[in-house]
Parts: C-alpha cells; structure tokens; sequence
C-alpha cells in the first residue's frame, strides 16, 4: 500500500499500486487494460478442481499454488502445512483473497463456498453493527424478461 499525493496535497487515503502505469498524465485515459482474466486465476481454478476431485499432498495442485506463490515473491508450503482436502480449499481461497485483492473476486469467492453470510455477520459484528444478513439478499434478482423468456428458470428466493 502507498500514501496517495497529489500536486503537494496529502490524501491520507491509502490506495494499491496494483494497476498504476506511472504516466502522470489524464486520469481519465488510463493506457493498462483492466484484466479480464488473469493467468493467475485460471491457474487458482485448475488448482482448486484438482483439490476437490481428489486431494494429493504434492500433488499437481499443491504445485500449482507454489508455482503462484513463487511468481509473487513468496516461500513455497510445504505438504504439512496443508494435510488435507479442507486444508487445501481454505489456502486455495485464503491466496484468491491475496492474490485478487483489488479486483473485486472476494465476494463472488465467498458466496461460491458458501461462506458469505458467516463472513460478513462477523465482519459487521466486530464493528458493532448490526450482523442480521440474510440469504435473501445474498443473491440478485433476476431480470423479469429472463424469466419470461425461460420459464423454466424461477426467481431467486426472497424477490417472488
């Protein structure tokens, strides 16, 4: 994380320089594309299905984290610290959450594993709000025209 500035004013603002091109120029004209999907991602994915069809410690998916671990700048696991399957799945997502940090992949991640709710309850609870989220809102409603052109598809819960 850095410190924004601009034109000698301080913004205590801390910002990622993930994407910065270092071009001071418009900063409506951004020359980086916006990565639609990273090879990085595809590497996670693959990982992550060879977990859940059958865990090898040293396996081809144990590999494949380290290899994304390494290209990032950090210590290789050993198969001790992932003994098993579950252990695997939470270091699969616990790196996603690193890895797409800034890319908006976190909550897509959580509401795929089912751990949405759980996350966001203690997220507003150790703030001191209120931690009353609810499957319904989970999910968004799909788009009447979608269900009238499918019948077979049925509102998600909450929105009938």
């Amino acid at each position: 994380m850095q410190w924004l500035q601009n034109d000698g004013v301080m913004f205590y603002t801390p910002f990622s320089k993930k994407f910065v091109s270092g071009n001071s120029g418009p900063q409506n004209n951004w020359d980086i594309n916006w990565p639609v999907i990273r090879y990085t991602d595809v590497l996670m994915m693959y990982a992550e299905v060879l977990n859940e069809i059958a865990y090898t410690p040293n396996g081809k998916a144990f590999e494949i984290l380290n290899q994304v671990r390494e290209r990032a700048g950090l210590d290789p696991k050993a198969a001790n610290d992932v003994p098993d399957q579950g252990s695997f799945r939470n270091w699969v997502l616990n790196e996603r959450r690193f890895e797409f940090a800034f890319e908006h992949q976190r909550w897509h991640d959580l509401v795929r594993t089912d751990q949405g709710l759980t996350v966001m309850k203690n997220f507003l609870m150790e703030y001191g709000l209120d931690g009353n989220v609810t499957k319904e809102k989970y999910l968004y409603p799909i788009p009447s025209r979608v269900i009238q052109t499918n019948p077979i598809i049925t509102q998600n819960p909450g929105f009938q």
